[in-house]
């Protein structure tokens, strides 16, 4: 009880205890400052809001003002311009200004602004009255312009180019010229109504009135030269449209009179002075501004003294207490904290002090040292598994790697400079420290992997060509927690590495690639027997193929003599003796075949040397072929007849075709008029087009004349030289006139002419037609010259007949026969070839029974007369089929390479 009472009274309380009490100490002064700073607080927020209003006030006169100043703007550009569009941004525009006027009365404290908010009132609405008279009249007058002044003024356009066409196509041409000048006038009346729309010139009033009046004169003087009803009417027409366009053109002066009062005189006043008066409210805000601002500012100067003096003290004692009070926490916490450094460094005889203590710092004490118990516990479990051969790591709950033991450090050290390759980081030495992702490229497949982790878990891990076995299993704690994941690994690398060579002999064999062997060297036990055997499993297959390979080699060549003599046991025995079995078999075979070629060639030159009677057959037709000679001069008589009567038909031919010629030249000079004629037409076309262009001048001369008289007023200089313009250009109208007159005159002439060449054109073909019928005359003597050809033609076609017929029988049995021996000869000849090309016991293998190894060539005798036959005529009767049919074999045998049978 002693050593209690002589603690501190701070250290017998706890910490909680005593971080309220130094936080009610803190309350206490915090909750008093916090009263006077609101006080303080509460006095600068009046005046800050008071501050607030008046700047509100200066900020919605600026916005009035503004607002007025757009308004005034947009309204001077409807009044100048009339654009209906700019309507709704000025009706926009008003509500925005009256809505910021009702603002400004309602937020007005001082009785100076409030007066001259009411005052903005009054001007900006007689401002909206007046911009809405303003509006109606501008409305009327677009009105007036579109829908009545310009359908009008295209009615008057279009009845004086009426009364204009129709006089000039009447031949009126003073009409014409009367109803021009008074156009004139009244395109000069537009112009000026046009200037005023766009000035507002007062003085165009007057030019158009004079304008009206002297294009009333020309109409009066336009009225005794009309004769038709038609075109009398449309002056009538004229004159009244004249008259409404004349008073709707005074109503727009007046309207336009109007609008510009109100846009010069009411909307300028009114808005200058609703500038003026919201310029005052701005002045007036900020001196009311500037006088509050001045009183708050020594109001806070004040408060601020106050209120760190106040702090300071506060925080003085703050500072004790807190000195005090972390003295008590701090100096047994210290010794703890010096306590588990030592558990740390493996120091686990250490003793921990405090742990009777009441308060939290014994509950620490004596938790460090249960943690002292547990950490004895974990030495001899760390020193256990050091020592066991299996390659064991271990993890937190967050991955990091805690514990390696010696066997996974020494596996990782030995292969460290491979997982390099992959894992260019990797340290055998710094694992402990590190996330276990380091073992794989994709961390956060790894994170899943181990942190969903309920069971035991085992994969493959490869890396830096190395192939590990990983089985991981997760740590938990009494409650369930999870504490960590136990994996050990296990390098598979050298086992994979023997069963892929294995794999690659075996995949090798099975293409048959039979060269490759197991490497025994560093290999032990089971592996080493394996690979022992599969090296003599590939020995053997290796030497089978090869004999199997050799023999076959040898048949390729023709050679039947070789044979497998190397002793085999199992299938490649029974190979062994089917393949013996088979060569002897073959060797037989073509013996036999060899004996039976050498009789086929015997037969075959038997058969040719028959073929040798049939040939002499063909000279029996010579005969035939001199009766086929006369014919053909009988033939020859009855052409050269025909010949001459063409010679006759060729000269009467020439003589058409000079008539023929006369006849084109006649044309030609035809087609040359008409070419004149066609000149003729272009020049007037030419001719025309320059009336059209001084038609088209002298209009846009008129038109420059009234231009020029609207611009000289009274002076009237240009008239002058517009005039002289258009009298120039009516001579060159008259002048192309009487040119278009003498080539019409000339183009009948030139048509006259192609009249009479065209009669001479008729003479040239009625001799054309003479010339004609005589060549019928000769056409006909030649057909009769043809009956008599065709008679001889019969006798000849009997005898050719006669002689194709025996012709063709004899050829195609000479062809047959010829064919089938030559064709057989060769065929056994090339039998026999083939044949020697393989070796049997006894030597080679021949087709020949003795004698030469190529048949005897056959000549044929030519026949005496061939070269006649060759004349006989291309029309002769279809040979036989069977001749056909052997064409092709003769074909077939001529394109042998063998000398002996191109004299075939």
């Amino acid at each position: 009880m002693s050593s209690k009472n002589k603690e501190p009274v701070m250290a017998r309380l706890g910490i909680m205890k005593r971080l309220w009490l130094a936080f009610g100490l803190m309350a206490a002064l915090l909750l008093t400052g916090f009263g006077f700073g609101g006080f303080s607080l509460l006095s600068t927020r009046d005046d800050v809001h008071a501050i607030g209003e008046i700047a509100n006030e200066a900020r919605l006169a600026k916005e009035i003002e503004t607002a007025m100043a757009n308004l005034r703007i947009l309204a001077r550009d409807y009044a100048h311009a009339g654009d209906q569009t700019l309507l709704p941004r000025i009706h926009e525009l008003e509500r925005v200004l009256s809505g910021r006027i009702a603002e400004a009365k309602q937020v007005a404290g001082d009785p100076v602004r409030r007066r001259l908010v009411t005052e903005i009132e009054a001007q900006t609405s007689s401002y909206f009255v007046s911009f809405e008279k303003l509006t109606e009249l501008r409305t009327r007058q677009d009105t007036l312009l579109r829908d009545r002044m310009k359908p009008l003024a295209a009615r008057i356009f279009g009845h004086f180019t009426e009364i204009k066409d129709t006089s000039a196509a009447a031949g009126a041409l003073p009409a014409s010229f009367a109803a021009g000048e008074a156009e004139e006038h009244w395109l000069v009346a537009r112009l000026v109504v046009n200037h005023f729309l766009i000035t507002g010139d007062q003085g165009a009033k007057r030019e158009f009135d004079d304008n009206v009046a002297q294009q009333r004169r020309h109409l009066e003087d336009l009225d005794p030269l009309l004769t038709n009803p038609k075109l009398r009417e449309a002056k009538m027409a004229l004159e009244d449209g004249i008259k409404l366009y004349s008073a709707d053109f005074s109503e727009i002066v007046a309207s336009n009179t109007e609008i510009l009062r109100l846009r010069d005189d009411v909307l300028l006043a009114a808005g200058a002075a609703t500038s003026t008066k919201a310029n005052e409210i701005v002045l007036s805000a900020q001196r009311g501004q500037s006088e509050v601002e001045a009183a708050t500012a020594a109001a806070v100067k004040r408060d601020l003294t106050i209120t760190i003096v106040f702090g300071a003290v506060s925080l003085l004692i703050a500072m004790t207490a807190a000195h005090l009070i972390a003295r008590g926490i701090v100096n047994p916490i210290n010794a703890l904290r010096k306590v588990m450094v030592d558990l740390t460094d493996g120091d686990l005889a250490v003793v921990v002090p405090h742990t009777t203590g009441k308060d939290e710092v014994g509950e620490m004490a004596r938790a460090v040292d249960a943690f002292k118990t547990v950490a004895v516990a974990a030495v001899r479990t760390r020193i256990g598994l050091d020592n066991v051969s299996a390659n064991i790591m271990m993890s937190d709950a967050d991955g990091k790697i805690v514990y390696c033991n010696r066997a996974i450090s020494a596996m990782f050290a030995a292969c460290e400079t491979d997982l390099r390759k992959s894992l260019p980081h990797f340290d055998s030495k710094n694992l402990i420290g590190t996330n276990i992702d380091v073992f794989h490229r994709d961390p956060s497949h790894q994170r899943r992997l181990l942190g969903g982790l309920t069971s035991s878990h085992k994969g493959i891990a490869k890396a830096g060509g190395h192939t590990f076995q990983v089985n991981a299993h997760p740590v938990s704690g009494q409650r369930g927690e999870r504490l960590g994941t136990i994996i050990e690994w296990r390098d598979l690398t050298e086992e994979l590495r023997i069963e892929e060579e294995i794999s690659g002999i075996v995949a090798g064999a099975v293409r048959g690639d039979f060269s490759a062997r197991v490497d025994l060297k560093g290999k032990t036990g089971f592996f080493l027997t394996v690979s022992e055997g599969i090296n003599d499993l590939a020995e053997n297959v290796c030497a089978v193929a090869e004999d199997l390979a050799n023999v076959l080699r040898s048949l390729s060549h023709g050679d039947l003599t070789q044979r497998i003599e190397k002793d085999y046991e199992g299938v490649f025995q029974r190979l062994k003796g089917d393949f013996n079995s088979t060569a002897e078999k073959l060797s037989d075979i073509v013996s036999r075949i060899s004996q039976s070629t050498a009789a086929i060639s015997e037969a075959a030159r038997e058969v040719s040397a028959g073929s040798l009677d049939l040939s002499e057959r063909t000279e029996q037709q010579a005969s035939s072929l001199e009766e086929t000679a006369a014919s053909m001069e009988q033939l020859a008589a009855t052409v050269r007849s025909n010949a001459e009567n063409a010679k006759q038909v060729n000269e009467f031919a020439s003589t058409a075709r000079t008539a023929a010629d006369r006849g084109g030249k006649v044309a030609g000079d035809a087609v040359d008029a008409m070419r004149r004629i066609e000149g003729s037409s272009q020049k007037i076309s030419d001719i025309i087009g320059v009336i059209d262009e001084i038609a088209f001048q002298t209009n846009l001369l008129a038109l420059n004349a009234a231009v020029e008289a609207a611009r000289a007023g009274d002076a009237g200089r240009g008239f002058a030289v517009v005039a002289q313009e258009v009298r120039t250009l009516a001579q060159r109208s008259a002048q192309a006139s009487k040119e278009i007159k003498a080539l019409i005159i000339d183009s009948n002439t030139q048509v006259r002419d192609g009249v009479d060449l065209v009669g001479a054109a008729g003479g040239a073909l009625s001799d054309i037609v003479a010339g004609v019928s005589r060549v019928a005359d000769l056409v006909a003597e030649i057909a009769r010259a043809t009956a008599e050809q065709a008679n001889g033609l019969d006798e000849i076609n009997g005898a050719v007949a006669q002689m194709d017929e025996m012709t063709q029988k004899n050829a195609a049995l000479v062809e047959e026969s010829s064919a089938a021996a030559r064709s057989m000869e060769g065929q056994a000849h090339d039998l026999g070839s083939l044949i020697s090309f393989f070796s049997v016991s006894g030597g080679l293998a021949h087709a020949e029974s003795g004698g030469s190894s190529r048949p005897a060539p056959i000549v044929v005798r030519k026949a005496a007369s061939v070269g006649r036959v060759a004349t006989r005529p291309a029309s002769r009767p279809a040979e036989p089929k069977r001749a056909a049919a052997h064409a092709t074999t003769l074909r077939r045998v001529e394109t042998n390479d063998d000398p002996d049978w191109k004299e075939f």
